[in-house]
């Protein structure tokens, strides 16, 4: 550890300001550091999971951006987000080609570059009017990590309907820190990670500045310099134990309890059929895949059967055979099954979940899908962008409606549900919604076809995770094509199921009302994280007013 002139020493003499890295100046030098930042960040994300990585990463971009004008704060957090977002989700190169990987990569980039003005300004006030010790180690961090959820906000909600991917909470789903999702949610373990990258930073960019000063002045132990205060050795103090205080604790704290108040035995059957929207299948292929390991992998009675989005490939709604054969199915199990289909209602198209009772003609509820995902699923302005790209925006025939039906459904006995389909579970109102509206345990029905054996298929898993901790609930994640698995409530794995292979999940779930303190927590961290940003601009920039008017009447 740095001793205490260390942590003043970027202050304490005019030396220190010539010194200010220096070397650090260069825009070029400033780019690399943010590209370096965006390649580590993204191995804190599943496939890799090195989560320790995205407070490397993540401090790594926070030092590339400080202290930087608008203009290069603006380039550099392009920059380093669109290295990032393109290592990030190249699985959407598989089948689609470069086009939609690059413009939504872009799309994520110019957010982050709008959001660097921002920060850049906070930041730059901050410096000039606190560089002492409390501000370098309290209100930047603070300052940092608010702009940074402000980020994680914006793209989670804008534009369409926003990308709700690689938020600094999912890459510690299973990392030391997960725990603290049941506390604070995913808007608090983002903004938790992005103050700790801030504050490492700071204690790097002080050793740093401290093993300058001590070569300057020709001496290994600083004490050619003036030593520091008192008063000022006690901010230190007081600074290095509450930081550590919250530490430790984000790492001894444990899961909020989960009160069981029942449990349901479910079989999650995985078809492994041609679910990619580019395979090659015949009208019912993905019914028949569900419906022979269904036959295979269930051998025992249960209380609900779960299959995947796309469980079925054709409408019960509208194919009175497929209908008959879900009335003949949930009869044979002697349980309700719910499952993933298109449906086509009053003229529209939704990403519908149904949940077909036993021995029933119809489903007794439908959910459809909140977050339809634009260019994918339907496609926002279609003739200005047929214009651009019109063989890509030809290719999506349907337009998908936004879901207005509650997630939760009722199974019988009391039990209830709450769905949530594909990309439906990064969206926070989803998982709010299924609290509030008394969801006792998580549905994630996803078709992952399109996407092979990429990584996609583990961030979303590692979502789902994230999910399964912060509302309390046991959480089954079933996908056409894997990755599947079932999750407690304290993000344990009960069953999994790997890729492309046939197979059911069969286990004994808890049935939980609990409402974790995350689930107010969360919202309120965002609120919160929106004032300090935007709020320290304007306090700030008052305040830097007023110092430069008193400074000209002198």
């Amino acid at each position: 550890m740095p001793s205490v002139e260390a942590f003043t020493a970027s202050d304490s003499t005019p030396v220190a300001s010539r010194l200010h890295w220096r070397s650090s100046q260069s825009l070029l030098f400033r780019l690399i550091l943010g590209v370096a930042g965006g390649l580590i960040l993204d191995l804190a994300f599943p496939a890799v999971g090195w989560w320790p990585c995205a407070i490397i990463g993540t401090a790594l971009i926070i030092a590339a951006l400080d202290g930087q004008t608008v203009w290069r704060s603006i380039l550099i957090g392009f920059t380093a987000s669109l290295v990032f977002y393109l290592v990030h989700i190249y699985w959407a190169t598989l089948y689609l080609g470069p086009i939609p990987w690059v413009a939504l990569s872009l799309s994520q980039a110019l957010i982050f570059a709008a959001i660097a003005a921002g920060w850049s300004v906070s930041i730059r006030l901050l410096h000039r009017q606190f560089s002492g010790i409390a501000g370098r180690f309290v209100a930047y961090p603070l300052i940092v990590a608010s702009w940074w959820l402000v980020r994680e906000t914006v793209a989670s909600s804008w534009p369409y309907g926003g990308f709700s991917w690689a938020r600094l909470s999912f890459s510690q789903s299973e990392g030391w820190f997960a725990p603290t999702l049941s506390w604070w949610g995913a808007p608090g373990l983002s903004f938790a990670i992005a103050a700790l990258a801030a504050l490492v930073y700071q204690w790097a960019k002080s050793l740093c500045t401290h093993m300058i000063l001590q070569r300057k002045a020709g001496t290994q132990d600083g004490s050619t310099r003036e030593r520091p205060t008192p008063r000022r050795q006690l901010t230190i103090r007081i600074c290095a134990i509450g930081w550590m205080t919250v530490i430790v604790a984000m790492m001894l704290v444990p899961v909020f309890p989960q009160r069981s108040e029942g449990m349901l035995r479910v079989a999650a059957v995985q078809g492994a059929g041609p679910a990619g929207y580019f395979s090659e299948r015949e009208r019912g292929d993905l019914l028949a895949a569900q419906l022979a390991a269904t036959a295979e992998h269930v051998p025992e009675q249960v209380d609900l059967v779960i299959w995947p989005e796309d469980g079925t490939d054709i409408d019960p709604l509208r194919d009175e055979s497929t209908r008959k054969i879900f009335t003949d199915l949930t009869d044979s199990l002697q349980a309700p099954v719910t499952f993933g289909t298109i449906t086509h209602r009053d003229g529209k198209y939704y990403n519908s979940s149904l949940l077909w009772p036993v021995g029933a003609q119809q489903p007794s509820a439908i959910y459809d899908k909140l977050h339809p995902v634009p260019f994918g699923e339907y496609v926002p302005h279609r003739e200005f962008y047929s214009r651009i790209v019109p063989d890509l925006i030809g290719m999506v025939g349907r337009h998908y409606e936004f879901g207005q039906r509650s997630p939760v459904m009722a199974v019988g006995d009391g039990a209830t549900i709450g769905v949530a389909i594909c990309f439906d579970i990064a969206y926070d109102d989803v998982a709010q919604r299924i609290v509030r509206d008394g969801g006792q345990l998580i549905v994630a029905q996803s078709n992952n076809g399109d996407f092979g054996r990429t990584d996609e298929s583990a961030q979303q898993l590692a979502m789902a995770r994230v999910r399964a901790i912060e509302t309390g609930r046991d959480l089954v994640n079933i996908s056409t094509v894997g990755i599947s698995a079932i999750i407690r409530a304290d993000g344990s794995t009960a069953a999994e199921l790997p890729w492309y292979e046939p197979g059911a999940m069969i286990q004994d779930i808890h049935l939980s009302t609990t409402v974790t303190p995350a689930m107010t927590v969360g919202p309120a961290i965002i609120w919160l994280s929106i004032v300090v940003a935007f709020g320290s601009v304007v306090v700030l920039g008052i305040r830097q007013r007023r110092i430069t008017s008193s400074s000209r009447e002198l």
